[in-house]
């Protein structure tokens, strides 16, 4: 077999591996067309630039303006992946699996070709985790898979958020607080602080949220988060991470220990 052959069945094995948008998107690029598509919903670019483009992967809160600060920072493209169900259908199998391969539609939409690198703070760092096998599988592994402040164990059922405990922790605490604002019937014609402390007023009805949330948030996006924070939780308690071949970058409190659990 001549080295042509041979590069040509590589080509064709790795774009059979790759997602019906990416193929979509190479074959336009054959034709010499130049296709508009449009990023996926859960798809948000925070920042422009040059260089690998870096997907970040969202808590358990489901939002991705926790990325913000990084994107401020970052030179380089950066997208954060948010849950669907917040600005998108909800998945018909709301999985740490599903989460990854949807993810893994999305970064093939976004950026088609070429080296991307993945991150996750907390839970989003365990979904980073599986999407780098995704993506290894198909043909085009990670140039870095970032794990942040990331507990490699899992919860067990019993230890998911109940009723009354629910929102706790660095992803849902905003939540639970700001529906329990709301819920007390804030002044509206307080002033609504911003996640980059803007002013507005507000409308009645709302509650501002300060801090990842944004602005102003009405109570039924409050539930709609308290759900997402829920849903993405018991995905975790399902999930059982497997190995992954692949470098990870873990950064952590000093001594927080979760290096020997990821080593694994």
């Amino acid at each position: 077999m001549d080295s042509t052959t041979s590069r040509r069945e590589a080509l064709a094995a790795r774009r059979a591996r790759l997602s019906g948008a990416a193929r979509e998107v190479l074959a336009a690029r054959v034709r010499g067309e130049a296709p508009v598509q449009a990023a996926p919903a859960c798809a948000v670019q925070l920042a422009g630039g040059a260089g690998t483009p870096l997907f970040c992967v969202h808590p358990a809160g489901g939002d991705v303006l926790c990325y913000a600060t990084v994107a401020s920072r970052l030179h380089r493209p950066l997208y954060g992946l948010q849950t669907p169900g917040l600005a998108s259908d909800p998945l018909p199998e709301h999985t740490i699996p599903a989460l990854a391969a949807h993810y893994a539609d999305a970064i093939d939409a976004v950026h088609p070709d070429g080296p991307v690198a993945v991150a996750g703070w907390s839970l989003g760092a365990h979904v980073a985790h599986e999407l780098g096998h995704v993506l290894a599988a198909r043909g085009r592994p990670a140039a870095a898979i970032v794990l942040v402040d990331a507990d490699p164990s899992v919860p067990t059922a019993d230890e998911l958020p109940t009723p009354a405990t629910r929102g706790r922790g660095p992803s849902g605490s905003g939540v639970r607080r700001a529906h329990d604002r709301l819920r007390a019937r804030p002044d509206p014609r307080s002033a609504a602080v911003g996640a980059r402390g803007l002013r507005a007023p507000p409308r009645a009805g709302d509650v501002a949220v300060v801090g990842a949330y944004g602005a102003v948030a009405s109570e039924e996006r409050l539930v709609r988060l308290l759900a997402v924070f829920e849903a993405n939780t018991r995905a975790l308690a399902r999930h059982r991470p497997r190995v992954v071949d692949a470098p990870l970058t873990l950064l952590q409190c000093r001594g927080a220990g979760f290096e020997q659990g990821w080593a694994r």
